[in-house]
């Protein structure tokens, strides 16, 4: 169980894999060893190391969270690190407060490879792990930085990210995070949706499992059928995906979701926003709608053409009704959802300041301005 307020991204549904992984990397860290933690994207690297990361002690402890990019260089990190230690003596530095200071490096992997093979923050990190110094940049003496450890967290080359050198990999303790099984996927997520609508009558709080089971379905078959090809490079499904539809599935308010056609509307709603909007051609946004439809018929029993009279696309936003707590709900009717639109441009337009905008908000435009 865990609070009713903790936002969905700070939610961590323990598994036989999370208590192994978190001993293993306590384990170690106690040692003080640099850990490295490999994983494909969306199994929960990050979450994992920010969990064990808030766990220590914050009177010994100070934390530094470093996300590196293509663009980041050896500077941008050096300054970082330097920004958050104080001089001791000449040329040693040490943690303000004097705690110790654990760094956690996210996404090591992904500075860009320089013409002679070298990626120079890398190479920082690497310098500071095997001597504990680097060099200050403007009078070229030595730095000593002590009291900090290091983790850090990449997925597998490809997409951006590059194979680190083995010299530095050598100084990690890396652990592999593998893809979590089919039972453990289920039990996260049902856990999370069971939370969810523990307070929604009987026949919504009933479709937990049912709406658990279908999102794998059709996560599974996109990732199987709809592979990356030149024309499509983006169609790079993964753990985030199922992740992203459960987390609009989150935003379900029992005084509104109160029925199960309700609520599979804003399942088929999250699908499309999650899936569909990725693809390209009609023949692929065909073969999702039919995918759709076979899951809602084998997996509730339920006809897509009745769920969505017209077979027209749900759509949902929150912006229907003025309030201090918006709510995710259904749009009843284009019409209502273009009224709606209509009166924010003109309030808009009539706002000192604004360029004026002269807009036609025909069906697409109102569907991509809730998407956005």
């Amino acid at each position: 169980t865990f609070p009713s307020t903790l936002s969905y991204n700070k939610i961590l549904v323990p598994t036989v894999d999370t208590l192994r992984y978190e001993f293993l990397l306590s384990t170690v860290l106690k040692c003080d060893t640099p850990a490295l933690v490999v994983g494909p994207v969306g199994t929960g690297k990050t979450q994992l190391m920010s969990s064990l990361l808030d766990k220590l002690d914050k009177e010994t402890w100070s934390l530094l969270n470093i996300n590196m990019s293509s663009q980041t260089t050896s500077n941008n990190v050096q300054e970082i690190i330097e920004g958050v230690v104080e001089k001791r003596t000449k040329g040693v530095f040490v943690p303000i407060g004097g705690k110790k200071l654990m760094c956690f490096i996210d996404d090591l992997n992904m500075p860009a490879i320089q013409e002679y093979g070298d990626q120079p923050p890398l190479e920082l990190l690497r310098q500071w792990m095997q001597y504990g110094v680097w060099y200050d940049r403007e009078k070229q003496v030595v730095k000593s930085i002590q009291g900090m450890s290091v983790v850090a967290a990449m997925g597998p080359p490809g997409g951006g990210r590059t194979v680190i050198s083995m010299r530095l990999q050598s100084r990690f303790c890396t652990f592999n995070m593998t893809f979590p099984s089919d039972e453990t996927l289920t039990r996260i997520f049902g856990t999370i949706i069971n939370h969810r609508l523990l307070n929604f009558n009987e026949e919504v709080k009933g479709m937990a499992e049912k709406l658990t089971l279908s999102t794998l379905d059709v996560y599974k078959t996109i990732a199987q059928t709809m592979l990356p090809t030149p024309s499509k490079i983006h169609y790079l499904f993964n753990l985030r995906d199922i992740s992203k539809t459960f987390q609009g599935l989150f935003r379900a308010h029992k005084d509104v979701h109160d029925t199960p056609d309700y609520m599979l509307r804003l399942w088929v709603h999250e699908c499309h926003r999650v899936f569909d909007d990725r693809l390209v051609g009609d023949p692929d946004h065909s073969a999702f709608s039919t995918l759709i439809e076979k899951t809602l018929h084998s997996r509730f029993d339920v006809s897509y053409t009745t769920l969505c009279p017209g077979r027209e696309q749900p759509i949902f936003c929150d912006f229907m009704k003025e309030g201090a707590t918006p709510v995710f709900e259904d749009v009843p009717a284009i019409e209502n959802l273009r009224e709606v639109m209509e009166n924010k441009l003109e309030d808009y337009n009539e706002t000192p300041g604004y360029v004026a905008m002269d807009l036609v908000l025909f069906r697409y435009c109102l569907e991509h301005i809730t998407r956005i």
